[in-house]
């Protein structure tokens, strides 16, 4: 259980940095809110 519990923080923080990468990324590729307004 202590091994896992360095990982569980470990492995948290690791794709926390990958999540904020591919968050901003994903709003950007929203083309289609433009063709809502036609």
């Amino acid at each position: 259980m202590e091994v896992v519990d360095e990982k569980s923080p470990k492995t948290l923080r690791e794709p926390s940095k990958t999540f904020v990468a591919p968050a901003p990324a994903t709003p950007t590729p929203p083309p289609p809110t433009p063709t809502q307004e036609e």
